[in-house]
């Protein structure tokens, strides 16, 4: 055990400096006056606040300085199973995060919410594009006999080889599915497009395409099927 021989004789366990001597030179009743006044003075030290003391707020919850008092509060916790630190409020930074000024980070946010909204504009003229993309997730079917359209097809194919092929459209379209494309690989027999209750380029009846044929269509809620 190592004597710091070096300690105030104020706070030292013996009233005079003649006292000390050399750690293997003390006597076990010596060494146990020794351990007890450490024990005191650290019990004290624990009690005045120099020393860790006992953790606050419930588990989980990240300790910090409240007036000179630990504290810990239900909207910054750490978990250390998934290392997920969460902050219920606002984070403010001053500086640099990995070289990069993030001071003004809140001002260029607010800045850019005039570009989204601005922007919408670009989205709204950008449709066709979006309805582009959007066909490109669908599917093609090939098609024999009658047939009723599926909101996820995009093309289909009607093969009228051996009899009249129908296609009908969707009965209740969704607007945002974007267009439907029909074409006819053979038409020794009819192929004919039914409108199932819209009409098609204002026209209630059936439309007829022919071999190699491709008809593009776009409902509209107010107009029925459009030919675009």
């Amino acid at each position: 055990m190592a004597i710091d021989a070096t300690v105030k004789v104020e706070v030292f366990p013996f009233s005079n400096p003649k006292d000390y001597k050399s750690p293997e030179d003390y006597t076990r009743k010596e060494l146990e006056r020794v351990i007890e006044w450490i024990y005191r003075y650290l019990e004290t030290q624990t009690q005045s606040g120099e020393t860790a003391g006992t953790a606050s707020g419930s588990d989980t919850q990240v300790q910090f300085n409240d007036s000179g008092n630990f504290a810990g509060d239900a909207e910054l916790t750490w978990n250390k199973t998934t290392n997920t630190l969460t902050v219920g409020g606002d984070i403010t930074i001053t500086g640099t995060v990995d070289g990069v000024d993030v001071s003004d980070l809140s001002a260029s946010v607010t800045t850019n919410t005039s570009n989204i909204a601005t922007n919408t504009s670009n989205i709204s003229t950008n449709t066709s594009d979006i309805s582009e993309l959007q066909a490109h997730s669908r599917t093609r079917v090939t098609k024999t006999n009658d047939y009723t359209v599926d909101a996820d097809d995009y093309l289909i194919i009607a093969d009228a080889t051996s009899n009249t092929v129908t296609i009908s459209l969707p009965l209740a379209p969704v607007t945002t599915r974007g267009v439907f494309k029909i074409k006819c690989i053979d038409d020794s027999f009819a192929c004919d497009v039914d409108g199932n209750g819209n009409n098609i380029d204002g026209s209630g009846s059936n439309f007829q395409i022919y071999k190699d044929e491709v008809l593009t269509l776009l409902y509209d809620a107010v107009k029925g099927w459009l030919i675009v």
